[in-house]
């Protein structure tokens, strides 16, 4: 902490004091810094690296299956109703009176829909 202290203190008082005078002025280059012609760079040989700068891929061990994992197996049923379509992702929305209004993408743009019996 202390060490700390004594970094931004030294940084005030050397790094933030005022200095005296006006700067100097720095004439620019006499060449022109916008040109509307274009102008190329000149050309410059790139060197191939040499055979032992080159490196050269082995192959890496490959992972081990822990032996403790529990394999996960789902089985989707469907069921019945109307589905949307179009890759949407709908959003639900549950109305005061217990109806549920389904907003969803379709090729004319945001659709609503309501549902009498809530989410089924």
């Amino acid at each position: 902490m202390h060490k700390l202290f004594f970094v931004f203190a030294a940084f005030a008082l050397l790094g933030c004091s005022a200095q005296s005078g006006q700067p100097t002025a720095t004439p620019l280059p006499s060449v022109a810094l916008a040109s509307p012609t274009p102008t190329f760079m000149p050309s410059v040989a790139v060197p191939s690296p040499t055979p032992s700068a080159v490196a050269t891929a082995s192959p890496s061990p490959s992972p081990s299956k822990p032996s403790n994992l529990t394999e996960l197996k789902f089985t989707f049923t469907l069921d019945d109703g109307v589905r949307v379509n179009e890759g949407s992702v709908p959003f639900a929305f549950k109305l005061p009176d217990g109806r549920v209004r389904l907003y969803y993408c379709g090729l004319g743009g945001i659709l609503s829909s309501v549902s009498t019996d809530g989410l089924n």
